[in-house]
């Protein structure tokens, strides 16, 4: 069992969008938009239940809470708290690059998951951000 105190390993990925960061920040502030920037996540519905989001994902109801602050342009999506594992989820920053937008996200992974398994995972997260990218761009 990983400890909350013991590191994880922490993967980035980064993607520049031609639009603000307040048009970015709408879009991954929304919960309702996962099953359509991120569906190998977010396989069907999202519903609030109170300051919770259950998202139905390939393996089943997961419930995530939003943690944002707009004027530091971080939005984190965490699982609900699980004390033996510390905060699970991803972690992601919108920064102003130019006219546009810089968006990164960071997933933290455990010391048992495989090379293979965190590259699957990132490689889901690398078509996350050009989904958010295409979103964005339609908007402006």
């Amino acid at each position: 069992m990983t400890s909350s105190t013991e590191p994880r390993r922490a993967e980035t990925r980064s993607i520049t969008i031609d639009a603000t960061p307040d048009v970015v920040l709408d879009i991954i502030t929304d919960p309702t938009t996962l099953p359509g920037r991120a569906p190998e996540f977010a396989r069907g519905g999202v519903s609030a239940d109170g300051g919770v989001w259950i998202v139905d994902t390939i393996a089943g109801q997961a419930r995530f809470r939003l943690r944002i602050s707009r004027e530091a342009g971080t939005v984190d999506l965490l699982a609900e708290k699980q004390p033996a594992v510390g905060e699970r989820g991803t972690f992601s920053r919108v920064i102003p690059n130019g006219s546009g937008s810089e968006y990164l996200l960071t997933l933290l992974f455990g010391p048992a998951m495989s090379d293979e398994a965190i590259g699957r995972q990132m490689g889901h997260i690398e078509k996350e951000l050009a989904r958010v990218k295409e979103m964005a761009e339609a908007v402006g």
